[in-house]
């Protein structure tokens, strides 16, 4: 028998299907605790992913104890087989952080183009909204042409926004994209006049189809 763990008490908080049983044998197979509830003893929870976004009893128990570590199922994998079969250095393995990483770069993922460039939805200018005139008729275009390689389709959304304030101030919006990239740029700038804006999206209009 083992003595690797046995500074270790181990709880879990999900289903591991198969492997739920087998956890608590490998943890004492080499000299650790293993405990079904968490208390001021447990160094370690394993849990799944959905199981800390659900925030279920387990996982608020030990968020709430200093000193327990919230880790996947992996490091328990990966000590075991390990040469030492010692425990793993855990940070690699932290849920909670792990999947706040995997928030940030999904949210920088859709508020960047592949070229790194940050792009302003057209629907979240602040304090501003898209302009529709007297007759309902709203103030916009896509414009599409062909790229210079086969598939690479160029597309043009433009838009005159209208300030939420009075007196009305107006901005003129256009976003590029194609695939492998993604900008946005004013061609109005916020606080121009309404004739400013409608000529620039006139123009930009017609350049683009030359």
């Amino acid at each position: 028998m083992g003595k690797s763990f046995h500074k270790v008490t181990v709880c879990i908080a999900g289903t591991f299907g198969a492997q739920n049983d087998k956890i608590k044998q490998w943890v004492e197979v080499n000299g650790g605790t293993f405990s079904k509830k968490v208390t001021a003893d447990v160094t370690h929870l394993i849990a799944t992913e959905p199981a800390v976004r659900k925030n279920v009893p387990e996982v608020r128990a030990a968020k709430r104890i200093k000193g327990i570590k919230i880790v996947s199922y992996e490091w328990l994998e990966d000590s075991l087989l390990s040469k030492s079969k010692r425990p793993k250095r855990e940070a690699p393995y932290l849920l909670t952080a792990k999947m706040e990483a995997g928030r940030k770069k999904a949210r920088a993922q859709k508020n960047k183009g592949k070229d790194g460039n940050t792009t302003r939805q057209l629907s979240e200018l602040d304090g501003y909204h898209p302009y529709t005139d007297n007759t309902g008729h709203r103030y916009s275009a896509i414009l599409v042409r062909p790229g210079p390689l086969p598939r690479r389709k160029e597309r043009h959304v433009l838009k005159i926004f209208e300030s939420d304030s009075v007196p009305h101030t107006y901005a003129t919006l256009v976003k590029y994209t194609r695939i492998g990239r993604s900008a946005s740029d004013f061609l109005a700038p916020p606080g121009s006049i309404f004739d400013v804006a409608l000529v620039l999206l006139i123009n930009f209009s017609k350049l683009s189809l030359e």
